[in-house]
Formats: structure tokens, C-alpha cells, sequence
């Protein structure tokens, strides 16, 4: 239930400071970190049990979209999000449904998705992990390793 904060953290002649840029009550990730690309921060808002979606959110605190914000869009939950050569992976944390997302912030593009992990208890919240071109992806109950590379 904290919400976000963005500090800027200068270096002063007897350390450091914080200085806060802004507070959001209503956005924030539970679990994962935000991915930052290009001037923007991607994240699975679920603060506090909200289910408002993927969010892009502008440096200046203001949120460009979200994907509840539109009908059938995936929430995502708390699922979790990785950088992948300028795309975006995200795990929808209630379905098991990887989807492949271009980092805009005019609005969801999703390029793919597929169902990768399924499980009886339908909490897909681990972290995931990129290495050699390989995804790992994990469930509860289960391990997978995805091949990224082209064949």
C-alpha cells in the first residue's frame, strides 16, 4: 500500500541527498521492479490489490496507459516483466501466458503471445531470467527454459 516515489539522488560536498520528484498513491508494483526504457517505466500496477494492468508511466509521474483501460486486455496481476532486445516480456501472473510487448508510449502493442506454464495453484509470480538467449521461466510447481533465438 506505499505506492510509488521517484527520488533524484545528487551528490552534495558531504555525501548524498535525496530529493523527491513525485508520489503515487495509486501506482505501484507489489513484487517486481519497473523496467525502464527510453525516458519511460513499464510495470504490472497491482499496488495494494489493485489490478489496473500493465502501466507506462512518464518520468514526469504521469501515467500514459494502462491496459485495463480497455476491455480483454490482460491485468498481468503479479506477474513480472523482463527486457529482451527493445521488447517486452510479461508473464501474465494468473493465466501463465507469456506475452511479447512493444515498449511504446502511445498505448499496448503486443506483438505474441503463448500459453508457456500451467499450474493448479495459478500463481505464476516468479522472477524470470534471460542468459544466452534462453528465457527461464518458473511456476510453483515448474521450471521452463525458452529458446529466443532464431532457429
Amino acid at each position: 500500500g506505499a505506492g510509488s516515489v521517484m527520488l533524484q539522488v545528487n551528490k552534495t560536498d558531504t555525501g548524498f541527498e535525496a530529493v523527491e520528484l513525485f508520489s503515487l498513491a495509486e501506482v505501484g508494483s507489489q513484487i517486481h521492479q519497473p523496467i525502464f526504457y527510453k525516458d519511460h517505466l513499464y510495470l504490472n500496477n497491482n499496488e495494494n490489490g489493485r489490478k489496473d494492468g500493465m502501466t507506462c508511466l512518464g518520468l514526469d509521474g504521469k501515467v500514459k496507459w494502462m491496459t485495463n483501460d480497455t476491455e480483454g486486455l490482460p491485468t498481468f496481476e503479479l506477474g513480472n516483466l523482463v527486457m529482451v532486445d527493445d521488447l517486452i516480456l510479461n508473464m501474465d501472473g494468473r493465466s501463465g501466458k507469456l506475452h511479447m510487448i512493444a515498449p511504446t508510449d502511445t498505448g499496448y502493442e503486443e506483438l505474441a503471445s503463448a500459453l508457456v506454464l500451467t499450474s493448479k495453484l495459478k500463481k505464476y509470480w516468479g522472477p524470470m531470467a534471460v542468459s544466452q538467449g534462453k528465457l527461464l521461466v518458473r511456476s510453483q510447481e515448474t521450471l521452463r527454459c525458452l529458446d529466443l533465438r532464431k532457429p
